[in-house]
């Protein structure tokens, strides 16, 4: 908490529900990459809905990096099981031929090996 300064950004509304957005900002003394960005939380339940990031100084990570910016989206796999569904991320590139590349990734299903969390496992 102390290398961020959290701030309340706003009521949002996501997929037509209510959100509250606190956005984070990484300290200027700090030397290495972090992040900076904005988180929004549902305003009934707290569930961290949708979280946009940006890497602070990308060059630090790595020399050939100039930018990196993410995106996450989070459902509710189970009631008071909130996981990321789908995660979009932008980077660019620096160097003789400078490249941007976009990257997305969703998630189709989850399987449980023994049954779903609360259930008694399945005898095999």
């Amino acid at each position: 908490h102390g290398a961020h300064c959290f701030g309340f950004g706003g009521v949002d509304t996501l997929d037509g529900t209510g959100t509250w957005r606190v956005d984070f900002i990484a300290a200027d003394r700090l030397r290495e990459p972090d992040v900076t960005g904005s988180a929004w939380l549902d305003s009934e339940s707290y569930q961290l809905r949708r979280l946009v990031f940006r890497l602070t100084r990308a060059h630090r990570a790595t020399r050939s990096l100039r930018a990196l910016e993410a995106t996450v989206a989070f459902g509710d796999l189970l009631p008071t099981l909130t996981v990321p569904i789908h995660i979009e991320a932008t980077s660019e590139g620096t160097g003789k031929r400078p490249v941007k590349v976009h990257e997305e990734q969703r998630l189709l299903r989850v399987h449980f090996l023994s049954g779903p969390p609360g259930q008694e496992p399945e005898p095999h």
